[in-house]
């Protein structure tokens, strides 16, 4: 066999591996538009750059026919290949969202951490839900006094308050209250220069009127989501870049 025949089984094994966690990327670590706003992407490339470039190449540089001591070569190429898929996997793993927080007219997508960042311990998705990300809601108390009382302790310890946990709540039941506090429709249009916002109508049907737009903050990208006020149901992100504050996940 030739080193260009060795090289191509190898891509082609590295391939098969490549999709299956790509699938499990995309599926389960990253669904939906969470693979555009929270690193999905980047941790492919990453991936990728590992399994389909790493392995392959150095068969290539290494292989020849005969060559003596071939098989151990060979064994230490599939090692390392596999030590950095592991650790490239580990990666992904860790960064992927945890939860998606409604506070405030926003949603914040994040992961372990953007709590961490704040000193604050990452909370358990798994009391909400059997996979991440967990849809929650920041439930705050009807009281005025309390709910001013739990504002100025975060404010005084520069923590924002979607990461108080002891205040989540399932996302799904506060949804058709919350389609009211969408952003004005105006001011989504003026952060739409690209006219984005007829795209995404076009392609889910109705009219602006029809849908509740929300910031979304993430890692890499800060967009609205559009949510369906007559069922209250998550449509999906529209791609118009918002300013994103201070507080928002790192």
């Amino acid at each position: 066999m030739s080193r260009y025949r060795a090289a191509a089984s190898h891509l082609g094994i590295s391939l098969g591996v490549f999709i299956v966690l790509a699938a499990i990327t995309l599926t389960f670590w990253y669904p939906g538009f969470f693979f555009e706003l929270d690193g999905g992407w980047q941790g492919l490339r990453l991936l990728f750059c590992v399994d389909m470039v790493a392995g392959p190449l150095l068969t290539l540089i290494v292989y020849r026919a005969g060559k003596r001591g071939l098989a151990f070569d060979l064994s230490v190429i599939a090692l390392f290949q596999s030590c950095c898929l592991a650790l490239g996997l580990f990666v992904v793993y860790n960064e992927r969202p945890l939860f998606l927080i409604y506070y405030d007219g926003h949603f914040y997508s994040s992961n372990a951490g953007a709590f961490t960042s704040y000193g604050v311990t990452p909370p358990d998705y798994r009391k909400f839900t059997d996979r991440s990300p967990a849809m929650v809601y920041v439930d705050l108390p009807n009281d005025p006094i309390e709910e001013a009382d739990v504002q100025r302790i975060f404010y005084n310890d520069s923590v924002p308050l979607w990461t108080y946990s002891r205040l989540y709540a399932p996302l799904q039941p506060h949804l058709k209250d919350i389609v009211n506090e969408g952003t004005d429709i105006k001011r989504v249009r003026q952060w739409d220069k690209e006219k984005q916002l007829d795209d995404w109508l076009a392609d889910h049907g109705g009219v602006a009127d029809d849908y509740a737009f929300f910031p979304v903050r993430a890692r890499y990208a800060s967009m609205f989501l559009g949510v369906r006020k007559s069922d209250a149901t998550i449509v999906g992100i529209v791609d118009i870049p918002i300013p994103a504050p201070t507080d928002s996940p790192g």
